[in-house]
């Protein structure tokens, strides 16, 4: 994900953009994560956006991107924070990061031409939880669509794209975590769908966590569901 001036940033300072982080990390908050304050990998993290909901947490964030316009920007913002450049697509052993409590991957996975690496990848420097928000195709059986992306700031950084089913996904996450559910709930977003069958927006998102040991959340299903509850804030 990338920029250079603030008309650059405008892909993440918009207020569509700005709109979704919100109801995204509203819907994480009501899952009950995190659970505690550890160390957090923040991959793909665009300008630095998203880190704040851990900091307000007490987490110690290490954040990553692709771009290292992206990265300038970040060093800018979290000037204390451990930040440097990762191109997940590209990085053949991440290890060397350490070992994180939490990933957090919200926005990325359906940039990439090969998820599958990716989520392996992560699952070497995991001990807890990975949380995963990305567009999925609407097929409930287990596929993977690879495309073209543009190389832009927010997109990908070969050029290609994915758009996995979400049985696809839990089962990658259980294949490389151990365990893998989706929310029941939704963030209270128009790209979000409650009913897969008939979506009202052509981006289809969804939201996933990967565990290395089995989370018992009413919150969370197993199974890929049809029918998805919208998450109100204060209800």
């Amino acid at each position: 994900m990338w920029c250079v001036n603030m008309n650059t940033f405008n892909c993440f300072l918009n207020n569509a953009a700005l709109d979704i982080n919100q109801t995204r990390q509203d819907h994480l908050s009501s899952l009950g994560f995190p659970q505690h304050p550890g160390t957090v990998l923040e991959v793909g993290a665009g300008i630095g956006l998203h880190t704040k909901f851990f900091i307000d947490r007490g987490c110690a964030v290490t954040i990553t991107d692709g771009r290292q316009e992206n990265l300038i920007e970040i060093q800018k913002r979290w000037p204390n924070l451990s930040s440097l450049l990762l191109d997940i697509e590209h990085s053949d052993d991440i290890r060397y990061l350490g070992e994180f409590d939490m990933i957090y991957c919200y926005g990325l996975l359906y940039h990439l031409g090969d998820p599958e690496k990716a989520l392996q990848k992560l699952s070497t420097v995991c001990r807890g939880q990975i949380f995963l928000e990305l567009i999925c195709n609407t097929d409930i059986n287990e596929s993977l669509v690879i495309g073209r992306d543009p190389q832009g700031n927010d997109q990908s950084t070969a050029g290609l794209s994915c758009r996995p089913s979400r049985l696809w996904i839990l089962e990658r996450l259980k294949q490389y975590f151990g365990y893998g559910y989706i929310s029941i709930t939704q963030p209270n977003n128009h790209e979000f769908p409650t009913n897969w069958a008939h979506p009202s927006h052509r981006n289809t998102r969804a939201v996933f966590v990967g565990s290395k040991v089995e989370l018992q959340n009413a919150l969370l299903s197993d199974k890929p569901l049809q029918i998805q509850q919208k998450y109100m804030k204060g209800q």
